[in-house]
């Protein structure tokens, strides 16, 4: 068995450990998947001769979420804090920074920011079941 913890920066919410878990647990090999939020890591414990950390990274960026490649935990971890207007994501009601949001869509002449790509496709999926 082995251990690896992998750091995905666009971890945000409940919605995204979901999909992260749904993801990842049915591949053959790993045995549990951990998603910690605040860090944006998971930690996956797998069988190294059934699966490999590159399968999870491919598996991981056809949900939308890519694991960071090497600098990028850095480059993020040195930034200075910005004073920034926050909105809600709608479906998670997490606090999200316009500036900074990678994830918006146009509805009805309103754009609406998102935490993660995984509350993004929920909104387009149906947008009136979040505005109201």
């Amino acid at each position: 068995m082995a251990t690896t913890i992998l750091s995905v920066p666009d971890i945000s919410c409940e919605h995204c450990e979901r999909t992260i878990i749904g993801a990842l647990q049915p591949v053959a090999g790993i045995q549990t998947v951990h998603v910690d939020i605040p860090a944006r890591q998971v930690r996956v414990d797998y069988d190294p001769a059934a699966v490999d950390v590159e399968k999870m990274k491919a598996v991981l960026a056809e949900e939308d979420y890519p694991v960071a490649g090497p600098g990028v935990e850095n480059a993020m971890a040195g930034e200075a804090p910005v004073a920034a207007t926050t909105v809600k994501d709608l479906v998670c009601g997490m606090d999200v920074n316009p500036a900074s949001a990678g994830q918006k869509s146009e509805y009805q002449g309103t754009t609406y920011f998102f935490c993660g790509p995984g509350c993004k496709l929920s909104f387009d999926e149906n947008p009136r079941r979040f505005v109201k």
